[in-house]
């Protein structure tokens, strides 16, 4: 009983923890490519 209690604890922390550090990953690459965007942006101007 137990080991399925620290299992169970296990893999839900390790899945909140692998979800947030893909939603700050995908947060920052979307920064960047704004930024590339408004950077050509503004060369065309």
């Amino acid at each position: 009983m137990n080991e399925l209690l620290f299992f169970t604890l296990g893999l839900l922390i390790g899945g909140l923890t692998g979800v947030s550090v893909m939603c700050v990953l995908q947060i920052n690459r979307v920064n960047e490519m704004k930024n590339k965007y408004d950077d050509k942006r503004k060369k065309l101007d």
